[in-house]
C-alpha cells in the first residue's frame, strides 16, 4: 500500500494523519495533561487563587488567570508547583 499522506507534525509520509512516531508522542503530552489526583481544573484553579492571591508578578487582584510556568506542551505539568497566578496583562506578556 502505498504512503500517500504527510505526517500532520513532521511531514513524514504516513498512511494516517500522524507517522507512529508522532502517534506516540501526542499520547505521551495528552498524558501529562491529565490532572493530578482526581482534581478538577476548577479545584487546582481554586488552590492556586487561594494560595497566590494575587498577580504574582505585579500584584494586580484584577482579571486573574492561572499560568503554567513550563507549557504543557513542554513537559510541563498541571501540578501546584507549575502554576502560578497573573493577571491579564502579565499573562499576556509571559507569552511573548
Amino acid at each position: 500500500m502505498p504512503l500517500a499522506k504527510r505526517c500532520l507534525n513532521c511531514g513524514r509520509r504516513t498512511t494516517g494523519s500522524r507517522c507512529p512516531a508522532c502517534t506516540h508522542q501526542r499520547d505521551d503530552w495528552q498524558a501529562r495533561r491529565k490532572i493530578r489526583d482526581g482534581w478538577t481544573w476548577g479545584e487546582i484553579r481554586n488552590r492556586v487563587h487561594e494560595r497566590d492571591g494575587a498577580s504574582v508578578r505585579c500584584g494586580s487582584d484584577r482579571r486573574l488567570q492561572v499560568h503554567h510556568r513550563v507549557p504543557l506542551a513542554a513537559g510541563g505539568s498541571n501540578e501546584l508547583s507549575n502554576l502560578e497566578l497573573l493577571c491579564h496583562r502579565c499573562h499576556t506578556n509571559a507569552g511573548a
